[in-house]
């Protein structure tokens, strides 16, 4: 009876076999497009995605985590233990089928994603078997990411993405439908409160912080505060990403006409695949950019030299022209080896020969070293990829603004001879507030703190939300920011921080400066009366003629308010479905809109009754009816509870950002998918199949279009 054989069920025999031939398959593809090895536990992809992070750390480690005392650990560590088999195996081909099907955006939340899927089996049920996860096991990855991560929703999402291809290339014994249950950032729903404020102020750069970067800007010393003060000007200049802005080229400025009276523009290789293009560089701001691109060019301009010699010299070393003779020595002492190294500025050489491998030559009391293998040990320095710095746009270092020579941003003893990219962590590292840092924080050399004696903290991506939130407030169009931002307008909404107090103040001054006066008429509200006549007719009303003039870009009037929608963006995902629409605007004190509203929750509460009812006879598609009156009745209360409340001034505009309700184009495509299982004559398996076709053609045809 001790002799217990347990018999593997069929769909888990089905399973093992679809995930031996995965494997087996992606096996055969080059990891991540580069010859290296499959077995290898440390993927490199620094030299397919130099713009990514610092050198040390473009590499995907496959290692689990591990409990240290009360801690998990993250696994990023070379002395990491790897993952277990089969999971080790199954973890490396699905990123290889990732890579090739999708590209390998956002490959940290993906490992990360791996690591905590791995560490549920394990935890839960003592194994490692991809083939055998499940619900539960997910639902316990996502519970630990949300406690370890801020960024949980966006590694719970890859977990998400990875168990549906699982499912799509039947990896998994037991199927099924599976979605993370963390929300999407609140800043997505809800711009009114304290907390949309708190993350508001989070992701954007304090007063004090933008004030204390033009003191270093100003008082900079030393390469790297010179460096940092002219590439943080410069992403001020451009809502650039920081791994765009170091990667600029030399003759990044481009005048338009060729004359530096027309428009500055910046050439602009963006980061996520869009085309190309030259960035117009508002007027006001251009003299700041080209101060910033000349002083850079002179910081980098002997790196640049450096990197030109390797180009046309690449088996010898670059020496300074009084060293030249040292090419004709077999053998070097320890000072000549500083002064080809350091131009003599160092005062121990010792620890360097011990980290370049030289071996020393004892010639009675004298340490010599071989040329040949000094020469060898430098070149074995030059950076991975060499002589091309940015594969996406094939540029050269010797062509590179962004470049510098070994130890020139460390303050450390400065490799004349040597080059070595700028790169994200040796820029953010020095404006960040983390205490965990051993690099000082440029703010904290300069006695810069906030008023409250904290800290400054700073990131180069707070410039990027920065430049976008300011472009919103001036009033340009989203279309034009989305592309200066390098992203669809969609998406590009992540960088938008107006407040609804934001919105409805640009929608209060497009109807102009009489509606709070002749709205105040009416009510009786004699602190805002002016000289006007009162009038029966408390609205303002805006030609559309009058539109292309105003601060909100577009607007229109609706059976309920305004909608604020710019039709030449993108059309109306709703088709007039103000109530769910998060730019429909609605006026306090208007009493036609306050009656329209009214009665629009009276007659839903009605329908809602009617289809409840239909719901207990069970009919079909009662649910739908259901669910659909009460997202409005909770809207059209939202909005009668803002009319009620006394704290709120007539006149005040108000906005109700999402939820949106759904697309009628989507429901007539379900619809259709539901009844003929194709749209346009091209099947689907499902709704998200055919949306993701819909942004694929929408992709082509914007590329098009460039």
């Amino acid at each position: 009876m001790n002799n217990i054989l347990i018999i593997p069920s069929r769909s888990e025999l089905d399973a093992k076999a679809s995930l031996e031939l995965f494997v087996k398959n992606n096996r055969l593809i080059k990891p991540l497009g580069y010859d290296q090895s499959f077995e290898s536990n440390a993927w490199g992809f620094g030299h397919m995605f130099p713009r990514n992070k610092a050198k040390s750390e473009n590499r995907l480690h496959f290692t689990r985590l591990d409990m240290y005392g009360d801690e998990l650990s993250t696994g990023k560590k070379y002395q990491g233990t790897p993952f277990n088999e089969p999971f080790l195996s199954f973890a490396k081909a699905m990123f290889n089928h990732l890579h090739s099907t999708r590209g390998l955006g956002s490959a940290d939340s993906k490992l990360t994603a791996l690591r905590y899927m791995e560490y549920a089996q394990r935890t839960l049920n003592g194994n490692s078997d991809p083939w055998s996860i499940t619900p539960q096991e997910l639902n316990f990855a996502t519970q630990k990411i949300v406690e370890n991560y801020e960024s949980a929703y966006y590694i719970s999402n890859q977990l998400d993405l990875i168990y549906r291809e699982m499912v799509d290339q039947r990896l998994v014994s037991l199927p099924t439908v599976w979605t993370t249950f963390v929300p999407s950032p609140e800043i997505q729903r809800r711009r009114s409160d304290k907390e949309f404020d708190a993350v508001r102020n989070k992701r954007l750069p304090s007063p004090e912080a933008l004030l204390a970067l033009a003191h270093i800007r100003n008082h900079s010393q030393g390469f790297a505060e010179r460096f940092i003060g002219n590439i943080t000007y410069l992403m001020l200049c451009s809502p650039d990403r920081i791994v765009e802005t170091l990667t600029l080229p030399k003759n990044c400025i481009v005048w338009k006409d060729g004359s530096k009276k027309q428009r500055m523009g910046l050439r602009w290789f963006p980061a996520k695949n869009n085309a190309p293009l030259v960035k117009d560089v508002l007027p006001i701001m251009k003299d700041v950019a080209q101060v910033a691109v000349d002083e850079l060019i002179a910081m980098t301009d002997q790196a640049r030299v450096v990197a030109k010699w390797y180009e046309e010299n690449p088996d010898q070393i670059y020496l300074l022209s009084k060293h030249e003779h040292f090419r004709t020595q077999e053998w070097l002492s320890y000072d000549e080896l500083n002064a080809i190294l350091f131009d003599g500025k160092h005062t121990s050489i010792t620890a360097y020969c011990h980290y370049l491998k030289l071996n020393l030559r004892k010639f009675g009391r004298t340490n010599l070293l071989r040329f040949q293998e000094v020469e060898q040990a430098i070149l074995s320095l030059l950076p991975a990829g060499f002589p091309v710095l940015d594969i996406t746009q094939n540029l050269k270092y010797s062509e590179a603004l962004c470049v510098s020579r070994l130890n020139e941003m460390s303050g450390r003893a400065i490799y004349v001879g040597m080059i070595h990219p700028v790169n994200y962590s040796q820029v953010n590292s020095r404006i960040s507030a983390k205490t965990t840092s051993k690099i000082q924080n440029i703010f904290e050399k300069h006695n810069l703190r906030n008023p409250d004696g904290t800290r400054i903290h700073l990131t180069t991506h707070m410039l990027r939300h920065y430049g976008n939130t300011v472009m919103q407030a001036g009033g340009l169009d989203e279309m034009i920011i989305a592309k200066l931002s390098g992203r669809k307008v969609t998406t590009n909404r992540a960088y938008d921080h107006e407040s609804d107090r934001d919105v409805v103040d640009k929608v209060r001054k497009a109807l102009g400066p009489d509606l709070v006066s002749k709205v105040a008429k009416a009510i009786g509200d004699k602190s805002q009366e002016d000289n006007e006549l009162v009038t029966t007719d408390t609205r303002v009303y805006k030609l559309r003629a009058e539109f292309p003039g105003i601060k909100v870009i577009s607007a229109h009037t609706t059976e309920l308010g305004y909608c604020i929608h710019n039709f030449a963006s993108e059309p109306c995902p709703l088709h007039g479905d103000h109530i769910h629409c998060e730019k429909s605007v609605y006026i306090k004190g208007d009493s036609e809109c306050e009656h329209k509203v009214r009665f629009l929750h009276k007659e839903t509460e009605t329908l809602l009754d009617i289809a409840h009812k239909a719901l207990t006879e069970e009919e079909y598609g009662a649910d739908k009816w259901v669910s659909g009156y009460e997202s409005v009745l909770e809207r059209t209360t939202q909005i009668i509870g803002f009319f009620e409340n006394t704290e709120i001034v007539d006149g005040a505009g108000i906005v109700l950002a999402g939820p949106n309700g759904a697309s009628r184009i989507l429901q007539s495509m379900e619809l259709r998918l539901e009844k003929h299982g194709s749209v346009c004559g091209i099947n689907f398996q499902s709704l998200d199949e055919l949306k993701q076709y819909l942004e694929n053609q929408s992709t082509k045809i914007e590329n098009n279009h460039a």
